[in-house]
């Protein structure tokens, strides 16, 4: 357990404890003579501000989502504008809009399907979606996966697999929004969605394609936060390359997506064209 000190500096002792988790956890970081004597200017300072080992971080680490934040850099608590909403649209589709993986939100998206199960086709939308709790996407993913790989993480010398079973809510149709904002967790959901299931499909253009997730390390109340880029992920063997394959076959090239009328037409499109000839309109 890590005990911290003002948040005008840090002790030395907290500042290796960091410098432990950093070595071990961060994927790409290159431990050589540049990086032993920087360590060694840190930790050779009288005194070690969060400005010191922020500036630390950034001169060595391997990964761009590697980070310390402290101060007016420490995220604040998300508005609740960010919380999962729904609606049910044209009397046919369960839209549900994630924004973020909180915790709970999981919970949030059963009860929505469990209240509006005779709805048989389900579009989420994860546009503009900034990643959040990795548990919180397995648990979202096993309410409408078979049994499945989910997801698989590979740390620095292990790894680490997230199954489904065969209890789940069934669809026709899955729909999965995403665009270039959608990040992480939001391009695990939309990968193994697509991956294993027949009835979906992606609908947007390419997303962030990032396949790394981090450990966080957060004390709230010195407003310091510690993100080390620790695990790469992929969903049997695929990765956001493999998405953006998958947003290229459900999406003919000429389709621009700059408004949420271009995903509904989308949808309307693909609709129309899977509907026995006599019902076509």
């Amino acid at each position: 357990m890590l005990i911290f000190s003002s948040s005008f500096c840090i002790s030395k002792k907290i500042v290796r404890q960091y410098l432990k988790l950093y070595e071990e956890n961060e994927l790409e970081l290159i431990q050589d003579e540049r990086y032993t004597q920087k360590k060694r200017d840190l930790l050779g300072r009288f005194m070690i501000s969060p400005a010191h080992l922020f500036a630390f971080i950034e001169e060595t680490k391997g990964l761009p989502y590697t980070c310390f934040r402290f101060g007016k850099g420490y995220p604040m608590k998300r508005k609740r504008a960010l919380d999962v909403n729904y609606d049910i649209k044209f009397n046919e589709f369960i839209y549900i809009k994630i924004p973020f993986f909180n915790n709970g939100v999981s919970g949030k998206i059963k009860d929505i399907l469990q209240c509006h199960s005779n709805y048989r086709c389900l579009i989420l939308d994860l546009r503009n979606h900034t990643g959040g709790i990795l548990e919180e996407c397995v648990k979202t993913s096993r309410l409408l996966l078979p049994s499945c790989e989910i997801v698989e993480l590979r740390y620095p010398g292990k790894k680490e697999m997230y199954l489904s079973d065969e209890s789940r809510f069934s669809f026709q149709r899955i729909f999965i929004w995403v665009n270039g904002n959608t990040v992480s967790c939001g391009e695990i959901l939309a990968l193994t969605l697509r991956k294993h299931l027949e009835e979906a499909t992606v609908i947007g253009n390419n997303t962030a394609g990032k396949n790394i997730g981090q450990r966080t390390f957060d004390y709230k109340r010195k407003k310091w936060l510690f993100s080390i880029s620790a695990f790469f992920w992929t969903v049997e063997g695929g990765n956001t390359n493999e998405l953006r394959a998958y947003l290229k076959k459900d999406n003919p090239a000429e389709l621009s997506f700059s408004s949420e009328d271009d995903y509904y037409r989308r949808i309307a499109d693909l609709v129309h064209a899977e509907a026995p000839v006599g019902e076509r309109a």
